[in-house]
């Protein structure tokens, strides 16, 4: 189960940690839920930087692989 974060608060606050979030580059999806007010900013903890590396290390194995002959 992914994590979620739910942080009802103004623009300003809500666009100041989307900001951060996507500066440090963590594994954050972000979307705004428009009901009510103040909205409110849903995040969600993905495996982004996972599958990147299991990608990567799917295609290091073939190249190893492939170089051995």
């Amino acid at each position: 189960m992914r994590g979620v974060w739910r942080f009802r608060a103004g623009q300003a606050n809500r666009s100041h940690v989307e900001l951060t979030i996507k500066s440090a580059r963590v594994d954050i999806s972000m979307k705004t839920e428009k009901q009510g007010s103040p909205h409110i900013l849903v995040c969600t903890k993905t495996q982004a930087s996972y599958e990147r590396a299991v990608k990567q290390r799917a295609t290091d194995v073939a190249d190893a692989a492939a170089l051995s002959g």
